[in-house]
């Protein structure tokens, strides 16, 4: 059973066209959420939350579109008997290959590693910052899925500590939206 779900998972574009999206989606769902509890200034002529829940409702649109391809093609194969699904029958004394093919290649499986820098990325947010998880998350992914030859410690650690202080300004000065300080609240308080 679990061999005929990994190959129809397989054909119908697996993690590149399955899972990525949905964990797309669902940070666009978290960001519009979000986006109610983004503090206003005074002088504000629009909400602060307008952008992000304008980048979140396209962002869903285009996963939504995305989506439904590879959906139709995995519910269509699941559906099939067994005998027209590639001449392929499942024997009854087989193993899951679940387990196995998931964690064996962790160097192989990039995407589910971002996957996971990704949902820690979200758990860190609020607690340390905009500022501080994001230049964690690119740090770490960055680090991993770079080959080795072309690893170099300072340009990544460069770039993952001038990229999000950047767009942290950018959203301030900008657009007026105030992104999540954190623990750098008084800090971030005395450069404004």
């Amino acid at each position: 059973m679990w061999k005929r779900f990994l190959r129809e998972w397989d054909k119908a574009g697996g993690t590149t066209e399955l899972l990525i999206p949905l964990f797309v989606s669902a940070w666009f769902i978290y960001i519009f959420i979000d986006s109610f509890k983004l503090k206003q200034f005074v002088s504000d002529v629009t909400n602060s939350g307008m952008m992000p829940r304008y980048v979140s409702g396209f962002g869903m649109f285009f996963m939504i579109i995305t989506l439904v391809p590879g959906i139709r093609r995995f519910v269509t194969g699941i559906r099939k008997p067994l005998e027209e699904n590639d001449g392929q029958k499942t024997k009854k004394g087989e193993e899951a290959l679940w387990p196995g093919s998931l964690w064996s290649g962790v160097r192989k499986n990039k995407e589910y590693v971002s996957l996971i820098f990704i949902l820690i990325y979200i758990l860190l947010m609020t607690p340390l910052g905009f500022i501080i998880s994001s230049a964690l998350f690119l740090f770490f992914d960055i680090s991993f899925v770079m080959p080795k030859k072309k690893y170099k410690f300072y340009w990544i650690a460069l770039l993952a500590v001038v990229f999000p202080t950047g767009i942290y300004f950018i959203f301030y000065e900008a657009f007026a939206i105030m992104l999540p300080s954190g623990i750098l609240e008084n800090v971030l308080e005395v450069m404004r």
